[in-house]
């Protein structure tokens, strides 16, 4: 994917460029880079591009920044559950 091709798949998602970079799980100088053409996206945010450029409802779904979030709760909840070992006398 060039430059002028995330641009546009950016523009289309109607998304700033730190709120697309947030969707792509890379930092918003990454995204900067892409969209001057002084790095192409490769590997797993290649995917993430072209799941988005199909079909832009997968944003939603890929919110790694929401996902991380949820599995940190989800952790500390985990940890408030687990059974304290009885003391013995």
């Amino acid at each position: 994917m060039h430059a002028a091709e995330v641009k546009h798949l950016r523009a289309r998602l109607n998304a700033s460029q730190a709120v697309f970079a947030r969707y792509c799980n890379v930092s918003t100088k990454l995204v900067q880079a892409w969209e001057a053409n002084r790095r192409n996206p490769d590997g797993p945010a290649l995917v993430l591009l072209r799941l988005f450029e199909r079909d832009p409802s997968f944003m939603t779904v890929f919110d790694t920044a929401g996902m991380h979030e949820t599995n940190k709760r989800l952790t500390r909840l985990k940890k408030r559950s687990r059974p304290r070992p009885h003391a013995h006398a």
